[in-house]
């Protein structure tokens, strides 16, 4: 009976202890820096700074605000003839994601003018009817200027000449707000493609959080003893 038991337990510590005690290995994201894409954190790491505009229900809304969440920013009008496109691609993480806090969405309208918190506020609606999660979904306007600013030197993006209220890249930023995935609007898996990313970020952090909680128990029982 008792080498049954041995041979039954061993293996079981043995899996709990490379749980606990082991690293864990696992593809993760890139992070983008002037230079291009490196695999972990450097100082040139490019982020989104500090922001605030308006949102859909005329309430001031930002960076602030966004600081924890991992999030989609889109950049277009609703007035625009595109609109559609980047909307079904915006879909997918929306209805995957619906129910889970700390996931966002955001646009940036790129005509302002015309996209009034009233016009915004029933895009949004519309399209997260079925969400478990109130204002996942955030349509930013208010100051041009500031738009630009935001998109020119944190998302480093231009606008088409011709079609100047959509920019067809959508950016994948995460708790920290760093810029970890970028995507083309047009194309048909991209946003496909964001969703697997959301899962791997999530995943990051919650393998963080956790090395982060054993270190902190590990300090206490050392102070106790």
């Amino acid at each position: 009976i008792a080498l049954i038991l041995l041979l039954v337990t061993l293996p079981i510590t043995g899996i709990i202890l490379l749980g606990i005690l082991g690293e864990h290995k696992f593809n993760t994201l890139p992070y983008f820096t002037s230079n291009g894409q490196v695999d972990s954190l450097t100082t040139d790491a490019r982020s989104v700074g500090y922001f605030q505009l308006i949102n859909h229900k005329g309430e001031p809304y930002g960076s602030k605000e966004l600081k924890g969440s991992i999030w989609i920013a889109a950049f277009f009008s609703t007035g625009a003839e595109n609109a559609g496109i980047t909307t079904k691609q915006l879909l997918w993480p929306n209805f995957r994601y619906r129910d889970v806090e700390g996931i966002n969405i955001v646009c940036f309208s790129l005509d302002p003018e015309y996209d009034t918190p009233e016009i915004l506020s029933e895009y949004v609606h519309m399209n997260t009817r079925y969400n478990g999660v109130d204002d996942k979904w955030q349509f930013l306007t208010g100051d041009i200027e500031e738009i630009n600013r935001l998109i020119e030197e944190d998302f480093k993006e231009s606008r088409d000449a011709v079609e100047p209220h959509n920019i067809a890249k959508l950016w994948l930023v995460d708790a920290e707000g760093y810029l970890r995935g970028r995507y083309h609007a047009a194309s048909g898996n991209a946003l496909r493609d964001a969703t697997e990313d959301i899962a791997l970020l999530r995943k990051q952090m919650d393998l963080e959080e956790y090395r982060i909680r054993k270190i902190n128990e590990s300090v206490a029982e050392i102070n106790e003893s």
